[in-house]
C-alpha cells in the first residue's frame, strides 16, 4: 500500500514541482532559443542578432518569466487545493453515516486520514452504544409488558368483585367506596392497555406500510373521530385537501394515534360544554391533522417531556387521569416512524394537538 504523505509533505513535493517546472519552462522556451541562434556583439555596429539578444535580455523578457512562474503555481496550487477539498469531502461524509465509506482509500493526505480512521472508530462505538442500547429497552418494556399482562389478572378480581358487592351493599358510603375502586381499577386497566400497545410496537408487532390517498385516509380518520366524540360532545370538522396526493403509512398505528389523541380530548374537555375541533389539512408537504379541544390546557412540564415514557406531570390536565405520559409517548414514537411530527400547543382556552405526516405525489 502507498505511503501517504503528511499535509507539509504535499506542501513540499508541490514547492520542487513548481521549482522543476518553472525549470523546465525556461529551459525550453527561453535558453533553447538562444543556443540556436548565433549572436554577435559588434560595439560599433548594429545587426539582427543584437536585436534578438535584445528581445531576450529586456523587460519583456522577465516579464515572460514572472508570467510563466505564476502560472505554474496556480496550477500547481490549485492540484493541492483540490486534493484538500476531496480529503475534507471524504472524511465529511463519513462523519454523517454510521456505515463505512468506501472512498476512505482515495485519502491521500495522512492527516485526513487519521482523522477518518477515529472517526470510523468512534461511529463503531456509537453503533455498538446504539444497538446495546436497543437491546436494553426491548428488555425493559418486554419485562414491563409481562408484568402489565400478569398484573391484570388481580386487577380483573378486584374490578369483578367491586361490581359483584355494589348490588349487596346497602350503605351509601360503601357503595360510593366501591365505585371509587371500580374507577381505579379501570384507570389502571387502561393504563396497562396502552403499556402493553406501547411495547408491543417497540419489540413485536410488525410495521405495515401501505400507500393511501389523502382522501381515503383523511375519510377514515373523519369517521373514527365521529364514532369516539359521539352525539353529546359540539363536534366541528373542517378539511382543505390537495388531491394527488398520497400518504405512505401504517393505517392502524395512524388510527390508533388518533385514537389517543380523541380520548384525551375527551378526558379532559372542560364539562358541561365540552368541544373538540377537527382540522384536517394536505399540501404539497404534510398531511396535518389537528384537534383541539376545550378545556384545561398543558402545562409547561408537558409540553417539554411529553414524549417521555412514564413521564406524569402534575397539572390540571393530568391530575384527574393519569396516563403517565404512555399515550402522548406512543403517538411520537408513531410519528417518527412515518418521519412526521407532533405538536402541542395551548391556544383559546383550549389545548391544540398537531400530527404532520409526509405527502407524496401519485405516481
Amino acid at each position: 500500500m502507498e505511503r501517504k504523505l503528511n499535509f507539509q509533505g504535499h506542501i513540499e513535493k508541490t514547492v520542487w514541482r513548481i521549482i522543476w517546472q518553472f525549470g523546465l519552462s525556461i529551459i525550453l522556451a527561453y535558453l533553447v532559443p538562444l543556443v540556436f541562434l548565433s549572436i554577435e556583439i559588434h560595439s560599433n555596429s548594429y545587426s539582427f542578432n543584437r536585436e534578438v539578444l535584445n528581445i531576450f535580455f529586456n523587460v519583456f523578457s522577465w516579464m515572460y518569466a514572472c508570467t510563466m512562474l505564476v502560472i505554474i503555481i496556480s496550477i500547481n496550487l490549485t492540484k493541492l487545493l483540490k486534493i484538500v477539498k476531496q480529503d475534507m469531502d471524504i472524511v465529511y461524509h463519513q462523519s454523517l453515516w454510521l456505515n463505512h465509506n468506501p472512498r476512505s482509500w482515495d485519502i491521500q493526505i495522512a492527516e485526513f486520514s487519521q482523522t477518518n480512521r477515529h472517526i470510523e472508530a468512534m461511529q463503531e462505538r456509537i453503533e455498538r452504544m446504539v444497538q446495546a442500547e436497543k437491546k436494553q429497552k426491548k428488555d425493559v418494556l418486554f419485562k414491563v409488558s409481562a408484568m402489565a399482562h400478569d398484573l391484570k389478572t388481580p386487577l380483573t378480581v378486584i374490578q369483578g368483585n367491586a361490581e359483584l358487592l355494589q348490588f349487596s351493599i346497602q350503605s351509601n358510603q360503601n357503595y360510593q367506596c366501591l365505585k371509587d375502586i371500580e374507577k381505579a381499577s379501570q384507570q389502571l386497566d387502561d393504563y396497562f392497555n396502552q403499556l402493553i400497545s406501547y411495547a408491543k410496537m417497540s419489540y413485536t408487532k410488525p410495521i405495515y406500510f401501505s400507500d393511501y390517498s389523502v382522501e381515503n385516509l383523511a375519510k377514515v380518520i373523519k369517521d373514527e373521530c365521529a364514532y369516539l366524540i359521539g352525539k353529546t360532545i359540539t363536534y366541528h370538522l373542517s378539511e382543505d385537501l390537495k388531491e394527488g396526493y398520497t400518504v405512505h403509512v401504517d393505517m392502524d398505528l395512524i388510527i390508533r394515534s388518533v385514537d389517543n389523541i380523541i380520548n384525551n380530548a375527551i378526558s379532559y374537555g372542560s364539562k358541561p360544554n365540552q368541544e373538540i375541533r377537527l382540522y384536517i389539512v394536505a399540501d404539497a408537504r404534510h398531511l396535518r391533522i389537528i384537534i383541539w379541544n376545550r378545556g384545561a390546557g398543558f402545562s409547561e412540564e408537558v409540553l417539554e417531556n411529553f414524549g417521555s415514557l412514564f413521564y406524569k406531570a402534575d397539572s390540571s390536565r393530568s391530575h384527574k387521569n393519569q396516563h403517565f405520559g404512555i399515550g402522548l409517548a406512543f403517538v411520537k414514537q408513531v410519528m417518527v416512524l412515518h418521519a412526521g411530527y407532533i405538536q402541542l400547543q395551548n391556544i383559546n382556552q383550549g389545548a391544540r394537538v398537531e400530527l404532520a405526516i409526509p405527502v407524496y405525489e401519485k405516481g
